[in-house]
């Protein structure tokens, strides 16, 4: 049976429904006046209560059978405190504790009524912080085609690649990159018992794909890695060029067109790799650059695979 309700919510309706519960102490019935989380979330006890001045120390169980505190250093102070369990179910008695069962249907109303400000008080920290606070540096790879090697020289020359005005509507985490992240461009891919490049679209799962480049001699002529020196930025929005005006870098594309808006700025991290052996490297990164190499502008790269392309490089 999977619990999808953490012990957190039990505990957040006792606080906020805490009036409804009176409580014993010395052998008379009193109600409590107000109820907080512990200063340490989740620690033991998970809540210090009030009756007036006097400090009444509660901890939550979803059964009396999960209660396990005896040996904790805070226990004492929990039995001077005439501390009490709230749970769920009483499944058992626990020693000469003071059990407090809570009302199911009421904790049923509850939760229907807030569970909508659960859910935004639960993802709020992790938004924030995937919108301002990311620490770990991020891999952004691009496949270089031989049509892009000519843009993709001038880009390099002004530090600066663009992506088409419609880039957001399918890659969506250029929002993302960040100043420091780390920016791969490998490419093309080559034949070399031909000179034709890899055709990533072939028919037939990816299996078929490995036993057809173990068999062929690919090499990825080149891969650069660079450092993002400024992170995403609209150039219609926050334009870069003299007087603050767009800035067309690329030969098809005018300050009328605007054809490549979304930028990032980046330089030199490593000196350029030539001829990565395709099939020496592990299939994961296979897998994964295989379908980069189907024409996804950029996507994010596990930093395994990462790792498992830079012990190719040559």
């Amino acid at each position: 049976m999977v619990k999808w309700i953490d012990e957190k919510v039990l505990q957040y309706y006792f606080k906020e429904r805490f009036d409804k519960y009176p409580v014993t102490i010395d052998g008379e019935r009193k109600t409590l006046t107000s109820c907080e989380f512990n200063d340490n979330f989740d620690k033991f006890p998970d809540l210090k209560c009030w009756i007036g001045k006097q400090k009444i120390d509660c901890e939550v169980e979803w059964l009396s059978s999960r209660f396990d505190h005896w040996n904790h250093k805070n226990y004492p102070e929990f039995i001077r405190n005439n501390g009490f369990v709230v749970v769920f179910k009483r499944d058992m008695v626990i020693s000469d504790l003071q059990q407090i069962v809570i009302d199911e249907d009421d904790f049923k109303k509850w939760f229907k009524k807030n569970s909508s400000r659960l859910f935004d008080e639960s993802v709020e920290e992790f938004k924030r912080f995937a919108k301002h606070g990311r620490k770990t540096t991020s891999v952004w790879l691009i496949y270089l085609t031989q049509k892009m090697e000519k843009n993709f020289q001038i880009g390099v020359s002004k530090s600066t690649w663009g992506f088409v005005r419609d880039a957001l509507k399918n890659r969506p985490e250029l929002l993302q990159i960040k100043k420091d992240d780390i920016f791969v461009v490998f490419g093309p891919t080559i034949n070399s018992k031909n000179n034709k490049p890899i055709f990533a679209r072939m028919k037939g799962k990816f299996k078929q794909y490995l036993e057809h480049i173990k068999n062929e001699n690919y090499l990825i002529q080149n891969v650069y890695i660079f450092k993002i020196t400024k992170g995403y930025w609209h150039e219609e929005n926050n334009p870069s060029g003299n007087n603050h005006t767009y800035s067309p870098i690329w030969s098809d594309e005018s300050s009328t067109n605007k054809k490549y808006p979304h930028r990032v700025g980046f330089e030199e991290l490593l000196p350029v790799s030539h001829d990565v052996v395709l099939k020496k490297l592990n299939n994961a990164t296979n897998e994964f650059l295989r379908k980069s190499m189907q024409g996804i502008s950029i996507t994010e790269m596990p930093h395994s695979d990462f790792i498992e392309l830079i012990r190719r490089l040559k």
